[in-house]
């Protein structure tokens, strides 16, 4: 797994393009019990189809789910891996 730079809105099209491709496979760590986390997963879940990524979610819901979440994106050869979660990494 290697970690690349994080794509947001404000990149330009050549900049995304440096980072989707080498992208197929990509860990989504978040936090089932946040409100209003379906939304965001959904719209993930939307963009993931349309650049032909898929996606696995490793759900966070204390901090001792962090480590055994990075071992199963490894194991399972995960490209990348999306951070959206919320209470537990504040906490």
């Amino acid at each position: 797994m290697k970690f690349l730079k994080v794509a947001t809105p404000r990149m330009d099209e050549e900049q995304h393009e440096e980072i989707v491709p080498k992208l197929s496979h990509v860990a989504v760590f978040h936090t089932s019990s946040e409100r209003g986390n379906a939304r965001g997963l959904n719209d993930t879940d939307l963009a993931a189809g349309v650049l032909g990524i898929k996606l696995q979610y490793v759900d966070i819901l204390s901090r001792k789910d962090i480590v055994p979440g990075f071992r199963d994106a490894v194991t399972r050869k995960a490209d990348g891996i999306i951070m959206s979660v919320g209470g537990p990494i504040r906490q």
